[in-house]
C-alpha cells in the first residue's frame, strides 16, 4: 500500500557545503577547494518561471544519506572532504568577502523524529569557523 512506501523511506537526509556572495569565478572555487560542485547558481537566474530571481550567486557541494544513515555520518563526509582546506576556506571568506556555511537538510514521516551530533562533528565545523544551518521537514 501507500502508506507502506511511505513509511519504509521514513527519512531522506542531505548535508552541503555552500559557498554564496558574488562569486567571479565558480571553477575557481572548485579548483581551490579540490572538487567540483554537485550544483551551481548565479545571480538573477530563477528555479522557475514562478520563482523569485536568486539574489546571490552559490557554489554547492552536497551528500545524500539514506535511511540508515545518520546526519552526523553525512557531516563527517563533508568535513572529510573540505576541513583540510581550512585555509583555502578562510580565504574564501576573508579575503573574497563570501558566505561559507553547511546546510543540512533533514526529513522525517510521519511527523515525528530527531537527531543529535557527536563533539567530534561539531568541533570539526566550529574550529574551522563554519556555520552549521539545519533544516527540518515533515
Amino acid at each position: 500500500t501507500l502508506w507502506r512506501c511511505v513509511m519504509e523511506k521514513a527519512r531522506q537526509d542531505s548535508c552541503s557545503f555552500r559557498v554564496s556572495g558574488d562569486i567571479s569565478d565558480p571553477d575557481r572555487i572548485s579548483a581551490l577547494l579540490g572538487v567540483k560542485p554537485t550544483y551551481t547558481h548565479r545571480k538573477g537566474e530563477r528555479r522557475s518561471k514562478f520563482t523569485e530571481p536568486y539574489p546571490n550567486d552559490m557554489w554547492r557541494y552536497q551528500v545524500s544519506g539514506d535511511d540508515e544513515e545518520t546526519l552526523d555520518e553525512l557531516l563527517r563526509q563533508i568535513g572529510g572532504v573540505f576541513l583540510e582546506k581550512v585555509e583555502q576556506i578562510k580565504s574564501l571568506i576573508a579575503d573574497d568577502g563570501l558566505k561559507v556555511d553547511v546546510y543540512c537538510s533533514y526529513e522525517f514521516w510521519p511527523n515525528q523524529g530527531g537527531f543529535d551530533f557527536s563533539p567530534q562533528v561539531l568541533e570539526l565545523f566550529t574550529s574551522a569557523g563554519i556555520r552549521l544551518c539545519i533544516s527540518i521537514w515533515d
